[in-house]
């Protein structure tokens, strides 16, 4: 009878755990897709855009699970001046492999 009601309270426990860790990515997954993610992974992506030949510059970056990585606000640049906007685009979907 201990025994049982021991394991009881062990499982119970471990659902605990997994819920609240579960809990924890969906809300992570949704403060990042809210707010946005930080100027330094922007930039990032900014500057390995710019390694591809694409100069542009975007006002947010977000995630959704079901799309990636989406920048929003994007400004696409003939040169490395910045001066000539060749294309404004409101949203655009980043793939990452």
């Amino acid at each position: 009878m201990l025994r049982r009601r021991i394991l009881h309270h062990v499982r119970l426990v471990l659902v605990l755990c997994a819920g609240l860790v579960l809990g924890s990515v969906v809300g992570g997954v949704y403060y990042l897709n809210q707010s946005g993610l930080n100027d330094q992974l922007r930039d990032r992506i900014a500057q390995e855009l710019e390694n591809l030949g694409v100069v542009a510059d975007f006002q947010s970056l977000r995630f959704e699970p079901t799309k990636g990585l989406i920048a929003t606000g994007v400004r696409i640049y003939a040169d490395d001046s910045r001066e000539d906007v060749v294309a404004r685009l409101e949203h655009l979907v980043i793939d990452v492999d």
